[in-house]
């Protein structure tokens, strides 16, 4: 069987400039590189790029996939976000809020979920608890609530283009109603499972 090793990079926030696509393609001979975009296919071969370095100053996600069954997922995040704590997840810890959608996702979160090899029994027992999350605040009923001067802001950036603009609104959308419904939050881990029970359940699954 021969080696097939596929790399792939997205720039998702802002465009390549034209020397970062030089460097880019300087990499391989196989190269694929646009403005956001870059990929290589290596048969007989490594890719001698540092993937590390390639993600913190050009790429915001990347895939790697092999024939022997390697493959990597990678996101850059910004800041504010990765200063977190890592919590050590064992029998007893319980489940995370089960996200809206859980039990409807679509072909290319299937695709994902395959992919990252989750267990198909596990999301199906997690999204059981789907059912009891609140809906997803709409964008019409929270934006009035945005002071004046921040909805001029918005539309400014919207004028000039701004990559990512609506999922930052979004965000931002989210924030102000979270404020309005602090209350709500109290005893919400009562109903909530532990890792152990959301594996024994996925046993049951398949019997």
């Amino acid at each position: 069987m021969s080696e097939y090793q596929y790399y792939e990079f997205r720039a998702i926030d802002s465009a390549l400039t034209a020397n970062q696509r030089k460097y880019l393609s300087s990499l391989s001979s196989r190269a694929r590189v646009t403005s956001h975009l870059a990929s290589y296919v290596f048969n007989y071969s490594d890719f001698h790029g540092d993937t590390e370095k390639l993600m913190a100053e050009y790429f915001d996600a990347m895939v790697y996939i092999a024939n022997w069954g390697s493959r990597c997922l990678m996101f850059r995040l910004p800041p504010a976000q990765t200063a977190f704590s890592m919590e050590a997840i064992d029998a007893d810890t319980i489940e995370p809020p089960v996200p809206d959608g859980l039990n409807d996702l679509s072909s290319a979160q299937q695709a994902l979920g395959k992919y990252l090899e989750i267990d198909e029994a596990m999301i199906l027992v997690a999204a059981q608890k789907n059912g009891t999350q609140p809906k997803k605040v709409t964008l019409e009923k929270w934006i009035d609530k945005l002071p004046v001067p921040e909805q001029r802001d918005y539309l400014i950036r919207l004028s000039r283009g701004e990559s990512n603009l609506s999922l930052l609104l979004n965000k931002r959308i989210q924030e102000l109603s979270s404020l309005k419904s602090q209350p709500q939050h109290n005893g919400e881990n009562t109903d909530r499972r532990t890792i152990s029970a959301l594996i024994e359940a996925s046993k049951v699954w398949y019997e």
